[in-house]
């Protein structure tokens, strides 16, 4: 009888998991026709306002008016002219701050399915009674975590245009080594590392391989990004120009830098993971104990340069 349980719960998850990559995928594939209209329909109209103007101004070397005619069609091609200006300047102004209120949709779905993940969690505690309590499943929590950055990930796709890969990192010790009890900020960053828990499901796909064999690849003394947060130089990264600053460093670059661009990316966002303890807990942690702690990080990126707005691109993140 347990082993039939077992079997039917393991097809369900399986069923489960399998409808939820169809449904992100389907997710992704609209995205990109919204992304792809809010570009269309404003360009389509630039188009024609030129065209209108090549027009007018082809038939004043082609057909021979009156003073009155060429008066008429001064002022008509002045009028598209200045239209024309204003909608490129409204396009590349506004352009892109309306895209983010069609990302509200993603970003509404990705705050439930960390909700849901959490919800798993609390299920799992320990302490809580036999009937109440369910066996912890690093894949389904993962694969909750994967959807919820796949959400997020076509929130950033829909705002920048651009192909984006979106992460979550875990800091860890490197193996072998044990932590210092006590010590500077820098000391402690020497014996730790990043590792891939999470991401969105194309770069999943892309990435697995290098995921599969990080080990304590990537130490955090080797990366610019999680180093600066880590050491609290700032509370979160961003740089839209990478393959510029030479003194980025980054474990994970697999070709050299070329005409100022790095081959895997060029534009970054890295926030921030802490887990923040209860008042209660304070008081067993003793004086002295921070209030937060530093678990991991939150990354998105791109091939290209200047990809995100600092001004609004952070605040989606944070």
């Amino acid at each position: 009888t347990k082993t039939k349980t077992k079997t039917k719960t393991k097809t369900k998850t399986k069923t489960k998991t399998k409808t939820n990559n169809n449904i992100v995928m389907n997710e992704s594939l609209e995205n990109k026709v919204r992304r792809n209209w809010a570009k269309a329909h404003v360009w389509i109209h630039n188009v024609y306002a030129v065209l209108a103007l090549s027009g007018i101004l082809w038939t004043l070397f082609l057909v021979d008016y009156s003073s009155r005619e060429l008066v008429l069609l001064g002022a008509l091609g002045g009028y598209l002219l200045v239209l024309l200006i204003y909608a490129i300047g409204i396009t590349k102004s506004l352009g892109r701050k309306s895209r983010y209120a069609e990302v509200t949709q993603n970003l509404h779905r990705s705050i439930h399915i960390l909700r849901d993940a959490h919800r798993y969690l609390n299920c799992c505690i320990s302490d809580r009674k036999p009937n109440q309590s369910i066996n912890y499943l690093e894949e389904h929590f993962v694969t909750r975590l994967s959807e919820a950055l796949t959400e997020l990930n076509a929130a950033f796709q829909l705002v920048s245009g651009r192909n984006t890969r979106t992460c979550i990192k875990l800091l860890k010790s490197l193996d072998g080594e044990e932590m210092p009890e006590s010590g500077s900020a820098d000391d402690l960053a020497s014996h730790l590392c990043v590792t891939t828990l999470a991401r969105d499901a194309g770069s999943k796909v892309r990435c697995s391989e290098k995921d599969e064999v990080e080990d304590d690849k990537h130490k955090l003394t080797e990366n610019t990004d999680f180093l600066k947060i880590f050491l609290g130089k700032t509370s979160y990264f961003f740089h839209g120009s990478l393959g510029e600053d030479l003194s980025y460093l980054n474990s994970s670059d697999s070709g050299p830098i070329r005409n100022g661009r790095r081959r895997d990316y060029n534009s970054t966002i890295v926030w921030p993971i802490r887990y923040r303890h209860a008042a209660a807990d304070m008081k067993d942690l003793g004086e002295g104990a921070p209030r937060q702690i530093l678990v991991g990080y939150l990354a998105v990126d791109a091939l290209e340069k200047n990809a995100f707005m600092e001004e609004y691109d952070v605040d989606m993140g944070a």
